[in-house]
């Protein structure tokens, strides 16, 4: 796994890579099964795949106030 904190140093050859997009607080079968579907159409597409998360957690920014729980 390779990680990014900007886009600005994502790889010229990550271009075209189907992306799972979420918070992915933890890998429950829910995001399991969205992680096992974003590689079965990179692969048909004959691409790469990737899981973009956000840090810190959206919540932390539009309700400060209830910060969400963490898994891990």
């Amino acid at each position: 796994m390779k990680n990014f904190s900007s886009l600005e140093k994502i790889p010229k050859d990550a271009k075209g890579a189907v992306i799972a997009i979420g918070n992915f607080d933890g890998v429950h079968k829910g995001h399991q099964q969205l992680l096992r579907r974003t590689k079965q159409i990179a692969d048909k597409n004959k691409t790469t795949s990737a899981a973009l998360t956000f840090e810190p957690h959206p919540r932390h920014l539009f309700r400060p106030d209830e910060p969400p729980g963490r898994i891990t």
